[in-house]
C-alpha cells in the first residue's frame, strides 16, 4: 500500500468580538466543500504522477503526455471538474487516460 502526503494549509478569519460557537461553525461548514475539492485534486494529481512514472519505468520512451481531458464528476460538495492526463503509446499507437484506467472512472 502506498502513501500519498498532503500539507494543507488553512487561513480563517475571525472577528475580534462576538464569535461564537455556532459562527465558528457555520464559517467551516461553508469552506468545507471547497477543503474536499483541493484534498480530491490533489490526490488525483498524485496519482496520475504516480502511474506515469510506472509507465515511464516500465518501457521508457513508449508512453508520452499527450494534452488533457476535461471531465466532470458529481459529488455530494457539488460539481467537481478536473483534468485527466492523455498519453499516446507509441508502440500500439493507442491514446488513453491513465487516472481513468486507475480509478476505474467511466467513460460518457
Amino acid at each position: 500500500m502506498s502513501k500519498i502526503k498532503i500539507n494543507l494549509t488553512l487561513e480563517f478569519s475571525l472577528p475580534e468580538e462576538r464569535l461564537t460557537v455556532n459562527g465558528l461553525l457555520a464559517g467551516v461548514k461553508k469552506v468545507i466543500g471547497q477543503i474536499f475539492f483541493i484534498i480530491v485534486k490533489t490526490l488525483f494529481a498524485a496519482i496520475e504522477e504516480r502511474e506515469m512514472e510506472r509507465l515511464k519505468m516500465k518501457e521508457p520512451g513508449r508512453f508520452v503526455k499527450n494534452g488533457h481531458r476535461r471531465r466532470l464528476l458529481r459529488t455530494s460538495f457539488g460539481p467537481l471538474w478536473f483534468h485527466l492526463c492523455r498519453v499516446s503509446d507509441k508502440r500500439d499507437k493507442k491514446t488513453f487516460l491513465p487516472l481513468a484506467k486507475t480509478l476505474s472512472i467511466p467513460s460518457y
